[in-house]
């Protein structure tokens, strides 16, 4: 409480204090500490350093206001209510996710809130602020890659190859790309790859996860500068281990602990701050017998290597499930027991250690799905209806504000299983 009040009393100094400026500055503008003390407009130099956004006009070496966080911010235009936005390299606002600084929430088209997680606004998932889906490998080893837009049901677009085909692999996305982490492709693998949104280029390998294991598919999650992996399986035996791999290095990956129960094909979100992992399977062959499922959710700490710890549970066992977040509650979707479709939706809040709610239905209830957000919606792309085919090519949506049914959103060019999806 002692640490709570001193942080509100430092911001009440941070939002009274006056800034000298170098070079003039416009209210509204985006602006950034400098090492000496004065402020100037962000640009690609020292976005690093972004602090907050002009109160008011301040002529070169003048002093004035900057609001910088638990303010609200007016004269905006074009914002989305209630996503979250960041400080573009040209010193702009984007909603799109990146390694730059969180500005703040949006709460309507013309007003910001500048906040942080300590106010109790955490930042938004990584790769669930964009506008496409990427969806890679799958069943038979594949190395197809495709994408598809959040915006439109035309049908989906081929957007290059893996280089080494895979299926069953853990992903992640910062924003820009995915990355995979081990899978199956002729055997277990410990590789990890990049596929860039921007290009259709080849995937590039990206050095490797410290365990060689299969059955991680929607097991990985994005702080937004690296991923993290969690259980799997190779037959015979599962694995509890959690692993964090850097997007910007071919190094190794690092052990980050573990989770409190060996599992495989349970699905992982994140709100940046935590990961929820949930569903799967506690036999290693990746068996959905009700015996084998677990009820269980689990949450995982990206700043240290402690267990997980309990978070409550889904109303309903499930394996070969997805999930995504919108920034507070992660959203578990599909799955599988015995030969029932798990077509409930259920929603688990990132603050709460509670039983998951029921949120919506799915219209097509199926099993080794995928899925990707833009922070609004979750964006499903099937697998299996029947236990073992027949196999579906649609793709449909469930809106996170709305408990209604998922609806049809369009066609995927490929018909697989076992895929991996993610949102940039």
């Amino acid at each position: 409480m002692a640490t709570d009040s001193k942080r509100l009393a430092e911001l009440e100094l941070l939002k009274n204090r006056k800034f000298t400026a170098t070079g003039a500055i416009t209210a509204g503008d985006r602006v950034s500490l400098l090492s000496d003390g004065t402020v100037s407009v962000t640009s690609s130099s020292n976005v690093a350093n972004y602090l907050g956004i002009a109160a008011e006009n301040i002529a070169n070496g003048a002093a004035g206001k900057i609001k910088v966080i638990a303010d609200l911010v007016d004269g905006q235009s074009g914002l989305t209510p209630n996503k979250y936005y960041y400080v573009a390299n040209d010193g702009t606002l984007s909603e799109f996710t990146s390694s730059n600084s969180l500005v703040g929430r949006a709460i309507s088209a013309t007003e910001i809130f500048l906040t942080n997680e300590i106010h109790g606004l955490p930042p938004p998932a990584y790769g669930a602020s964009g506008s496409e889906v990427m969806s890679t490998g799958g069943s038979s080893n594949s190395n197809q890659v495709e994408k598809k837009l959040f915006s439109s049901t035309a049908i989906s677009t081929n957007h290059g190859t893996l280089a080494t085909a895979n299926s069953i692999p853990g992903v992640a996305s910062d924003g820009a790309q995915v990355m995979l982490m081990a899978g199956y492709s002729s055997n277990y693998t410990a590789n990890t790859e990049l596929k860039q949104f921007a290009s259709s280029a080849t995937g590039v390998s990206n050095g490797n996860m410290t365990l060689a294991r299969y059955y991680t598919q929607n097991s990985g999650s994005s702080d937004g500068t690296q991923g993290m992996l969690q259980g799997g399986s190779i037959v015979g035996t599962n694995y509890n281990i959690c692993e964090l791999k850097l997007f910007a290095t071919t190094a190794t990956a690092t052990t980050h602990g573990s989770l409190g129960s060996v599992r495989n094909q349970q699905c992982c979100a994140s709100d940046s701050i935590d990961v929820i992992a949930c569903g799967g399977s506690v036999a290693a062959d990746g068996n959905n017998q009700a015996g084998d499922l677990d009820t269980s959710i689990e949450k995982k700490s990206w700043t240290s290597s402690a267990t997980s710890t309990s978070h409550g549970n889904l109303q309903q066992t499930r394996t070969h499930v997805t999930s995504d977040s919108d920034g507070t509650h992660a959203y578990v979707i599909g799955g599988i027991v015995v030969s029932t479709y798990r077509s409930t939706v259920e929603k688990i809040a990132f603050a709460s250690n509670t039983t998951a709610s029921s949120h919506a239905t799915l219209t097509t209830p199926s099993h080794y799905v995928s899925s990707g957000s833009d922070g609004a919606q979750s964006l499903i792309y099937h697998g299996y209806i029947g236990q073992h085919g027949p196999l579906v090519n649609a793709y449909e949506t469930i809106q996170f504000a709305s408990t209604a049914n998922s609806v049809d959103h369009g066609d995927s060019m490929y018909t697989r299983y076992s895929s991996t999806a993610s949102g940039n």
